[in-house]
């Protein structure tokens, strides 16, 4: 298939027309193929680079991407705005500095210069309103469009930071994520994990290996990360290949032999690795991103002619022949949407209970962390620690932990509800009068469940018919598009609409929170009242925040349910009125739709032959 073919075909006014006139929940067709359009013309697999602070992500992407200095690096925070690494056969040495505001700056491609900008110390929270910072590498391995991406670390200073890191989470078709060695995952970072693992499609995990770590020493963090890694998949039921692989390397020992032209040096760090694992996963990705959107152009096709022909069938039939079979299709659709119906009841009366349940797990936490908080800060006190610096770290660091705790039991139990209403409306497909045996897909391949999996984009894309994508990547891709469903549609797709949204919005708002922790300067004197009163705003404010982001998820999944059930309603009123109208016209006005009908499916039938010009078809 040619791409500029396929351009071609979702940019046609006429066609896409004729697609919305006989495919339910037509109107969204434009959005959708102008979505796809853009995809298909961007040439740019988006893959961030995310971790805690201090892991090392900015030396990793100077050891794989320049032979000089260019990203900052130092143990403070230092990444306040994203740093795009994209290829360039020859590479400017400048970079582009885009403001928010439109502006574009260029700089020296140079470590002092962008830290002028990127530097969480020289633009604190971005206070510059920078939206991006581009820079370009001749590093071959990523001249397929391959885009990396320097983020700001988990436990961010600022919510600005934030909410770049959650964008371009959405953005993103995979991740890089770097672990540590020493510590293995921590609990609060496993939840970081597992917010971005579960939100898109493709992982790939780095460890970091310090230069002072042995390899017995990495060997033993590589384990204990992959254990970590398995439980969380299996917690979050985040789709895998098998066990998750976990490559080693010394992101600094590569940055130095790079920058020494020290081959074996290079050889050693374990960076080779990384590099061949991203060209091997990325190689043929914008043509997996053809075949996925043909195919859904392809199942689109397909429907509006079933549609259409069956809308010529009714014209031969009589008033009474049709309100015959108008009595069949009414009692199917109560069959179908009654079936529905429960399913959400059962769901409705769940949330209610998790929403009801949480909110007694933080009035326990709110007592019991009060109460801890208190007796630590008591001993630290007692042992000396009662002004300066030394208070406010040591309140900051408490108040952290406990924040880390409730937010990872919070977000596990967020996820799980999620997961469980994906579950209950597992295989529910959406409402179409058509039968499904006379759809016509791409490949004969069947991707098991997928429509389970994808997000939900527009009314989805009437499935792929599990065509085969054949790379690994590809199949990622799909499920990032939302269009690898079933023959007639995407499932409820709660996998990517508004309640995983909203959970989204609540790790960004964590991010943020973390590192703001509201803690003054202390005073010599009677300390203990300002502590304690510290501690009571932090707690009380906590459990209220995360009352309130439960009840935001609760209410997003709530909505969703209620608008996917409406819509289906709305699915079937449409085409019951169509087919109503069509048994009271005239033979005239009949003759009349009939010809508009066949000059549809001619229509649909050119557009078919041009999608896929010679294939042979399932």
């Amino acid at each position: 298939m040619n791409r500029n073919a396929l351009l071609a075909f979702l940019g046609d006014e006429r066609v896409v027309c004729v697609l919305a006139r006989h495919v339910a929940g037509g109107g969204s067709l434009e959005s959708r193929y102008a979505g796809f359009s853009s995809r298909l013309s961007a040439d740019r697999l988006v893959l961030p680079v995310f971790g805690v602070q201090g892991a090392g992500k900015s030396t990793l992407l100077n050891a794989i991407a320049f032979g000089e200095p260019v990203l900052p690096v130092d143990a403070d925070e230092t990444t306040a705005v994203p740093v795009e690494v994209v290829y360039a056969e020859s590479p400017s040495d400048e970079a582009e500095v885009h403001f928010r505001d439109g502006r574009m700056e260029k700089v020296p491609r140079t470590e002092a210069a962008l830290g002028r900008y990127g530097h969480n110390l020289n633009n604190p929270g971005n206070e510059r309103g920078i939206d991006r910072i581009v820079v370009e590498t001749d590093a071959r391995w990523m001249a397929g469009g391959l885009v990396l991406v320097d983020l700001p670390g988990t436990g961010s200073l600022t919510a600005a930071n934030a909410e770049t890191t959650r964008k371009y989470l959405e953005e993103a078709v995979g991740v890089i994520y770097l672990l540590r060695t020493t510590p293995p995952m921590t609990r609060s970072e496993s939840a970081a994990v597992a917010a971005a693992w579960s939100q898109t499609p493709l992982a790939f995990f780095v460890q970091n290996r310090w230069t002072d770590e042995s390899a017995e020493h990495a060997e033993e963090g590589r384990t204990a990360n992959v254990r970590a890694l398995v439980q969380l998949a299996e917690r979050y039921r985040v789709p895998s290949d098998g066990e998750p692989g976990v490559i080693v390397v010394n992101a600094y020992a590569a940055w130095k032999s790079r920058l020494s032209d020290d081959g074996e040096g290079r050889r050693g760090s374990g960076i080779g690795d990384l590099e061949a694992t991203l060209l091997s996963a990325s190689d043929g990705w914008k043509e997996s991103l053809e075949r996925a959107v043909l195919a859904a152009a392809v199942a689109d096709v397909d429907s509006a002619a079933a549609a259409a022909t069956q809308s010529l069938r009714d014209l031969t039939f009589e008033a009474a022949e049709l309100e015959v079979q108008l009595a069949e299709e009414e009692a199917r659709f109560e069959r179908y949407f009654g079936g529905l119906h429960s399913r959400a009841k059962e769901v409705l009366r769940k949330l209610e209970t998790f929403e009801s349940e949480q909110g007694v797990f933080l009035d326990e936490w709110a007592r019991t962390t009060q109460r801890e908080l208190r007796n630590r800060m008591r001993t630290k006190m007692r042992s000396g620690i009662v002004d300066g610096p030394r208070l406010s770290r040591a309140l900051r660091d408490e108040q952290t932990a406990a924040l880390d705790d409730a937010f990872s039991q919070v977000h596990e139990a967020l996820h799980a509800r999620v997961d469980d209403v994906r579950q209950q409306f597992a295989g529910a497909l959406e409402w179409t009068a058509v039968r499904a045996g006379t759809v016509r897909t791409v490949s004969v391949e069947e991707r098991t469940k997928l429509e389970n999996l994808a997000p939900h984009v527009g009314r989805g894309a009437l499935g792929m018919g599990g065509v085969a994508l054949g790379a690994k990547l590809g199949a990622k891709i799909g499920l990032k598009l939302g269009i690898a469903g079933g023959p007639w549609g995407m499932a409820i797709g709660l996998a990517g609409g508004a309640a995983v949204g909203a959970l989204g919005g609540f790790v960004g708002g964590w991010l943020g929170k973390k590192g703001r922790v509201a803690v003054t300067e202390w005073r010599a004197g009677n300390i203990e009242p300002q502590v304690f009163e510290a501690i009571e705003d932090f707690v009380t404010g906590t459990a209220d925040t995360l009352r309130s982001e439960i009840a935001k998820c609760m209410a997003a999944l709530r909505q969703e349910i209620d608008g996917w059930l409406g819509t289906q309603q709305a699915f079937y009123a449409a085409e019951r009125e169509m087919r109503l109208r069509v048994g009271g016209i005239s033979a005239e006005e009949k003759r009349s739709l009939a010809e508009k009908l066949e000059a549809d499916l001619v229509v649909l039938g050119n557009a078919r032959s041009s999608l896929l010009g010679d294939r042979e078809t399932a």
